[in-house]
């Protein structure tokens, strides 16, 4: 996908979804914010519900902040913010979570100009439904479901997929 771009520079005009999911120890889907649910309230007008095409590498630098540990018990194991550190930086990229706006993007592309449709995503190498960056609610974050053809809310407790895109 090709982002227009204003002004003299032509940074992060294109973005790059990810090949595969991420995965840890053969697990495939992960919670959000397990710890964080019914607590998050104060923080979704930082990081989710307006538009929010380009903002995927702020919110997930947001929540791989250390500073939340204290005010929501840390992250677990299994939340996608513990799960992806160290998997953020490769061959002079910097990945990350898309946000919704992000994921609203490459689904249209995919179902408008490659032939996708809500029977077939698998065929694609899509799971079900991804994780956004972007928050919904103080239980809820935005997810993309590929079965759906559309952005829902999934609590932060739930497991769902995960897969980072990057941009140059």
């Amino acid at each position: 996908m090709i982002k227009a771009t204003t002004g003299g520079g032509a940074t992060d005009r294109f973005y790059v979804m990810a090949l595969k999911d991420v995965t840890k120890d053969e697990t495939k889907t992960f919670t959000w914010y397990k710890n964080g649910y019914d607590k998050l309230n104060n923080h979704s007008e930082k990081v989710g519900n307006v538009n929010d095409f380009g903002k995927g590498k702020d919110n997930t630098r947001y929540w791989m902040k250390d500073e939340h540990s204290s005010e929501y018990g840390g992250l677990t194991d299994g939340d996608i913010w513990k799960v992806i550190e160290g998997k953020l930086n490769s061959n002079g990229l910097e990945w990350f979570v898309p946000s919704k706006s992000e994921w609203s993007a490459f689904g249209y592309m995919c179902y408008t100009k490659m032939g996708m449709t809500t029977d077939n995503y698998g065929d694609f190498g899509l799971n079900s439904s991804y994780w956004s960056s972007s928050m919904r609610s103080e239980r809820g974050a935005y997810i993309v479901s590929f079965y759906g053809g559309e952005l829902d809310n999934g609590s932060v407790v739930d497991t769902r997929a995960v897969r980072l895109s990057t941009t140059f």
